[in-house]
């Protein structure tokens, strides 16, 4: 069995999550009046990211990257867990 490298999907995915992660650091720093809803709002635009970088890691057969990134934006969406190879380093 040959093992696999992450993808420049992959990395980009890390990149979106990455500029998700200081939004929400930044949100949790000012806490506005809105800040429920804002919240949810960072959570949604970056799993509309990952869903179109999930598209095209899956129209270009890198089809691992496109299943993980996929379960990425659907965990944000649903205020779950991130899967692991997104936040160990090393997991891929």
């Amino acid at each position: 069995m040959t093992e696999s490298k992450p993808t420049i999907f992959y990395d980009a995915a890390m990149l979106v999550l990455a500029e998700h992660a200081a939004q929400r650091k930044a949100l949790n720093a000012n806490r506005p009046s809105d800040y429920g809803s804002k919240y949810k709002g960072i959570d949604v635009t970056a799993a509309f990211k990952l869903e179109g970088l999930a598209s095209a890691a899956d129209y270009c057969g890198a089809d691992k990257d496109a299943k993980l990134i996929k379960e990425a934006a659907f965990s944000l969406r649903n205020c779950l867990f991130l899967p692991m190879p997104f936040y160990v380093e090393g997991c891929y």
